[in-house]
């Protein structure tokens, strides 16, 4: 029984490891390369004793993003999406909310995420991409994860000016797929 999208991900690229995942104007990525690069990242975010925690991702929309989201569900935490585009004022609030434990950031956009006045682990995706997968640390963190834990955060406008996150759980999405 599938109780996290990292199962999937790991079944899917055992079946189809050659096939495309996701593509951009910049990068394509097999099913395989999904899996091995965010195993790579989440290896690195499970080094910090994050778990069960919030991890904020800062990249621009593409194929970095989703290994990103990814490495977030291998290292047994939930991402939340962070637009680069979006005003300062709005990222430092969900940021507020959010109590984020960890960002993944590309090393051109430390900088400006710092500039939110973020103090803790930034991960940069470049050189996390290229670390060493522990296969059984992967398998420890799956083993303490259940499909109601929270997959992601999504932050809404919030009509009183407070970013207000919506949760989004593995079975969620599960259920979602199903009825699709």
């Amino acid at each position: 029984m599938l109780n996290n999208v990292t199962a999937w991900l790991d079944h899917t690229a055992e079946r189809y490891p050659e096939k495309t995942a996701f593509s951009d104007e910049r990068k394509s990525v097999t099913y395989w390369e999904l899996s091995v690069q965010a195993k790579a990242i989440a290896a690195g975010i499970v080094q910090l004793g994050i778990f069960k925690k919030p991890v904020a991702v800062f990249l621009p929309k593409g194929a970095g993003t989703i290994i990103s989201f990814m490495a977030a569900a291998y290292s047994g935490n939930f991402y939340t999406p962070i637009d680069v585009e979006m005003p300062k004022k709005r990222v430092q609030k969900i940021l507020e909310v959010l109590e984020s434990e960890a960002v993944i950031t590309s090393s051109d956009l430390v900088s400006v995420f710092r500039s939110y006045g973020y103090e803790k682990n930034i991960v940069i995706f470049e050189e996390a991409v290229q670390g060493e997968t522990s296969e059984k640390q992967i398998a420890a963190v799956h083993s303490k994860c259940i499909d109601t834990d929270i997959l992601y955060v999504l932050f809404t406008s919030g009509s009183t000016g407070t970013p207000k996150g919506v949760a989004i759980s593995h079975r969620s999405v599960f259920d979602y797929i199903d009825f699709v």
